[in-house]
């Protein structure tokens, strides 16, 4: 398979007066590239880059990023930190709540918090992914590469 689409819903609950921020992502299906149904989501094995942000919180945000690599270490899923983000893998259900843990903590201590997140998603292995993919350019470049 080439790639998937997903077809959802992202939604996002602003509660002003509490200064609560939530949101949901429901996906309703996975498509081909082709356009044909897959299946639904909820097990797919996939890994993730995030990166959480506080927007406003000074220049060194090491202190920030620590709390949210707690929330990520506490998952249980593995991760691997890196200089722009982390990246996490697990099943589809459990990256994303792991999402929404990872923002709602940084919400915590911050007023406004920018969360970036790529996504792939693969149903043709079953190996870890987070450290094949080093692997196969590792195997196609004819040697090992910084890391």
């Amino acid at each position: 398979m080439k790639g998937v689409v997903y077809q959802g819903i992202f939604n996002i609950n602003t509660d002003k007066v509490k200064n609560q921020y939530s949101y949901e992502i429901s996906f309703l299906s996975i498509r081909t590239m082709s356009n044909e149904i897959v299946g639904k989501t909820g097990g797919e094995k996939m890994i993730a880059e995030i990166s959480v942000i506080p927007i406003g919180a000074g220049i060194d945000l090491a202190k920030h990023v620590a709390k949210v690599l707690k929330v990520i270490d506490e998952s249980g899923l593995d991760y691997k930190l890196n200089a722009m983000g982390t990246v996490v893998e697990g099943d589809s259900d459990s990256v994303f709540d792991l999402v929404k843990k990872c923002h709602n903590a940084m919400l915590e201590t911050s007023q406004r918090v920018y969360t970036t997140i790529k996504i792939d998603e693969r149903r043709d292995t079953t190996g870890k992914m987070l450290d094949h993919k080093v692997q196969a350019v590792e195997q196609a470049a004819g040697r090992s590469l910084k890391k």
